[in-house]
């Protein structure tokens, strides 16, 4: 993938779809925790 240019502003959103595994189930009030590792693998920078 491509990287957008300087600037928090011009970043590139990507989406990630989330699927409860059987047998899950979130109610109102759960804490669900993401955690992401992102890491800048352009040259020159």
């Amino acid at each position: 993938m491509q990287g957008g240019s300087r600037g928090f502003n011009n970043a590139h959103l990507q989406t990630i779809g989330l699927t409860l595994v059987p047998g899950a189930t979130l109610h109102n009030g759960d804490l669900l925790t993401v955690k992401l590792y992102v890491r800048n693998a352009c040259t020159n920078e």
